[in-house]
């Protein structure tokens, strides 16, 4: 369905994108691209390079020598990793009223780092499965599409969750039936507007699709991510479970049910240790 035009003129009116975060957007998706040059825009942003210092004396990245300057984070981290930390920091920073979504002001947070984990797990555990780099990144910003519904869209909850038992369909659906688009389709444009890679533009747009029809492994990645965050309770609110997965996308990625189940227990634990 198209998005509504004063949805999408509505864009403008969210809490812009830190330049940093726009500048690494834009200069990570050129070819050749130097780090010295990546590592001159990190160095623009005390929190982000503080995070970026931070990750790559981790545990996970850390290597022998501690690493105290930007350009040498940034070749230990590279660039979709750096990406994500970006981004990951905006989403931190977004408190997202209960209308709509019934979510607490953490929650869209909590959500996108539960679906992080496990997208990063997966892919970890089949590396040959041909997921792009930059699905812990469109693990992050999914969900980005709820920023808009609940800030100008109104509705009662009790109306959506009638919708949904009277005609017995999704959530996702009763947005659409409810509001003439759903929170994947604005997200989508929001990637437009903040010229997002054409993948995180394609999982944000599809991550709710049943069945996928033009399927990726990114794209399946974080479906089954998202899945998994849900089914450890975070990022339910109204929705609650009332959500579909397209079965044939664990099938695409080799998942069994019980690396599924193992990825979820981890998920759980990992998010506990974040918070």
């Amino acid at each position: 369905m198209p998005v509504p035009e004063n949805l999408i003129a509505s864009i403008d009116e969210l809490e812009p994108l830190p330049v940093t975060v726009q500048k690494l957007i834009s200069t990570v998706q050129e070819e050749n691209v130097e780090f010295s040059t990546l590592a001159a825009i990190v160095e623009q942003d005390e929190a982000l390079i503080s995070n970026v210092l931070r990750s790559a004396n981790s545990s996970s990245t850390a290597g022998r020598n501690q690493v105290t300057d930007a350009r040498t984070a940034v070749v230990r981290l590279g660039t979709n990793r750096l990406l994500e930390l970006a981004l990951g920091g905006y989403m931190r920073n977004q408190k997202l009223p209960p209308q709509v979504y019934d979510l607490n002001e953490a929650e869209l947070w909590r959500h996108s780092q539960a679906t992080r984990i496990a997208v990063t797990k997966i892919t970890k555990l089949r590396p040959d499965a041909g997921i792009d780099p930059l699905a812990p990144t469109a693990a992050i910003v999914h969900d980005i599409g709820k920023l808009i519904m609940v800030r100008y869209m109104e509705a009662e909850i009790s109306d959506l969750l009638k919708l949904c038992e009277d005609k017995q369909i999704t959530y996702v659906e009763a947005e659409r039936e409810f509001f003439g688009c759903d929170h994947a389709e604005v997200g989508a444009e929001i990637g437009r507007a903040w010229s997002f890679p054409q993948p995180l533009i394609d999982v944000i747009a599809h991550h709710h699709d049943d069945p996928v029809e033009q399927p990726t492994p990114i794209l399946d990645v974080v479906m089954v991510g998202n899945y998994i965050s849900k089914t450890i309770g975070v990022g339910l609110g109204a929705q609650g479970m009332n959500v579909h997965l397209d079965e044939a996308s664990m099938e695409r990625l080799g998942l069994t049910y019980e690396e599924f189940c193992g990825i979820t227990a981890e998920t759980a634990i990992e998010l506990r240790e974040a918070e």
